[in-house]
């Protein structure tokens, strides 16, 4: 039973390290047969430099490497350029065209292609899934920019010594945004399904001119054509059955106020999450309105996925409030939805209220229990105001007291006025207890104001002593 596990544990392993195994011979141009300080120039080939690759045209692809010894005279030499290879000390190169951002000028050559051509370790099994990458970026002084950097298997190599104009075929892999990178090194790559026993690996810009987008890069002050460098290839094939299955995040969902979504994502072997944010967790939580993506990923091999979530938004209508009667209110609430009901079935986006009660707007969900109300109270704020007391010590009327039969006893602030308009008392709030002080007899103004229900009263009053 041991001897059995075992042998099952190495075919797994052997299976594996099958599936991760590089396809392409010399895929960091590490192995060489000669350097050399120039571009490669037809009839030369870069065959002649680099093992197990070739120009598979009149065009020619060119060694690049760094070193200590060489002098600076040899225009290959990365040191020169300040830079390094992605990996190793070398990388090859390749015109993608020859013609300048903002139309060919004399000395271009339009339709000019270089390519750079493989054989495989071992041919692609038809219908199975394979992953294609490569590392690149463009050389600092090509000011020029292009787009179609494409990969493409054949079965017998592809190709015309003759001729430098790009090759007829339609590549399975082909990178359709402009490559801009002059400061660093990034990753370029796809998946596809091998439709024959493919055995020979082709990249380069497979577009005419007419059907390449060719732009200016950022370095502006240069004017120099598109060249990038390419560095450790890549095919291999892509275990694209353990990618989880389409509509891996679930169904679109709604959620109430406070509350929030956490995604699990399924732990598998070798799948790499990507969320929109650049975040690789597995669980995430989610709790604003929405769309959130996640790409499930196996070397170039990738499934998107993508939820919709709507968080329902509460509202809040003003507290309860106490108004004068015969004073409006529109009650406004806090934000309103489409959906909303008041209470009285309107679905205006406020509420004209003139007699008390409770008062509710409520939004219909499905999925929420979003409510709110607010009770109105209306007053009497016109108290009774005498225009005359008598302050002469015999116990009768002897104060100003304002609505004396009033329980609720309204907050007023007081102020009096003598006949020439100069202040002779104030206070805030009163309470009924203003005597006259020495104040001789006479007609005063009095004001009043109360805030809380917006009232305000203006009148005389004479003293008598």
């Amino acid at each position: 039973m041991a001897k059995r596990l075992l042998l099952g544990f190495c075919l797994s392993f052997i299976t594996q390290n099958l599936l991760a195994q590089n396809l392409v011979s010399n895929g960091d141009f590490e192995q060489v047969h000669k350097t050399t300080c120039t571009f490669i120039v037809n009839p030369n080939n870069i065959s002649e430099y680099l093992p197990a690759w070739q120009a598979p045209t009149k065009g020619t692809a060119d060694l690049w490497y760094t070193s200590d010894t060489l002098d600076t005279f040899c225009t290959r030499n990365l040191k020169e350029l300040g830079y390094t290879a992605h990996s190793g000390s070398r990388c090859a190169g390749i015109y993608t065209a020859t013609v300048r951002y903002g139309g060919p000028i004399e000395g271009d050559t339009p339709d000019y292609r270089e390519y750079l051509q493989t054989r495989l370790r071992q041919p692609l099994q038809k219908g199975k899934t394979y992953s294609v990458e490569a590392y690149i970026r463009r050389h600092q002084y090509a000011g020029t920019i292009t787009n179609n950097i494409g990969f493409y298997f054949s079965k017998p190599p592809i190709g015309n010594p003759n001729s430098f104009l790009p090759l007829p075929v339609k590549p399975q892999v082909n990178i359709e945004e402009p490559i801009d990178s002059h400061t660093q090194w990034i990753k370029i790559g796809g998946c596809f399904v091998a439709e024959d026993n493919f055995e020979y690996l082709t990249i380069g810009n497979f577009f005419d001119d007419a059907h390449t987008l060719i732009r200016e890069g950022s370095m502006f002050n240069r004017k120099h054509w598109p060249y990038y460098m390419l560095d450790d290839i890549m095919v291999k094939e892509t275990p694209v059955s353990l990618l989880p299955s389409a509509s891996f995040l679930g169904a679109d969902t709604t959620l109430c106020p406070g509350q929030s979504l956490t995604v699990l994502l399924p732990s598998l072997p070798q799948v790499d999450y990507r969320w929109a944010d650049g975040s690789h967790n597995l669980q995430y939580t989610i709790s604003r309105s929405g769309k959130y993506s996640v790409v499930a990923q196996i070397d170039q091999c990738a499934v998107r996925d993508t939820i919709r979530v709507n968080v329902e938004q509460s509202f809040q209508l003003p507290r309860d409030t106490s108004l004068c009667g015969g004073t409006p209110l529109v009650i406004h609430p806090s934000q309103m939805d489409t959906r909303a009901v008041w209470s009285d079935g309107s679905q205006d986006s406020t509420l004209s209220v003139t007699s008390p009660g409770l008062y509710w707007l409520r939004v219909p969900t499905g999925h929420c229990n979003l409510a709110d109300s607010m009770r109105v109270e209306f007053v009497n704020c016109t108290p009774f105001v005498p225009n005359v007391f008598t302050p002469n010590g015999d116990g009768i009327n002897e104060r100003f007291v304002i609505d004396p039969d009033n329980e609720r006893r309204l907050p007023w602030h007081l102020t009096i006025l003598n006949r020439w308009g100069r202040l002779v008392y104030e206070t805030n709030p009163y309470a009924n207890d203003w005597d006259g002080g020495n104040l001789p007899a006479g007609v005063y103004y009095y004001y009043l104001e109360n805030r809380q229900y917006k009232s305000q009263l203006k009148g005389w009053v004479t003293i008598y002593r």
